[in-house]
Formats: C-alpha cells, sequence, structure tokens
C-alpha cells in the first residue's frame, strides 16, 4: 500500500465517522451530520500519506505532468 492516497491505519476513523454522518443524515440530525463529515475529511487530510511518489516506470500517465 505505499501509494495508497492515506495512512492505512485511517481507514476505520473515516468508515465510522462515514458511516455515522450517514446515519445522522437518515435520522434528520443536519447539524450531527455536517460535523461528522467535517471530522472525517479532517482525518482523510491529517491522515494524506506524504510518502506517496510518482512512479518512476517512463511509460506511467500521471496528471499534472
Amino acid at each position: 500500500m505505499r501509494n495508497f492516497p492515506i495512512a492505512p491505519e485511517a481507514l476505520p476513523f473515516v468508515l465510522l465517522l462515514g458511516a455515522l454522518g450517514t446515519g445522522a443524515w437518515f435520522l434528520d440530525l443536519q447539524i450531527a451530520s455536517l460535523i461528522l463529515t467535517i471530522l472525517a475529511g479532517w482525518v482523510v487530510w491529517f491522515f494524506r500519506n506524504p510518502t506517496r511518489a510518482i512512479p518512476d516506470d517512463p511509460r506511467s500517465i500521471v496528471a499534472g505532468e
């Protein structure tokens, strides 16, 4: 999982916050859902994988280059 966009340790937290946010939305708790969604976004940002690297393969297609 070297080139995974976020650290694998964050996945349980993101999935839990996403499920709770979705449940809150369906229970008509929009403020709680918004807070949980923002918190899930923050967890994704905080656990982003800074060791990602562009592959060395010259045939690879990378956006932004």
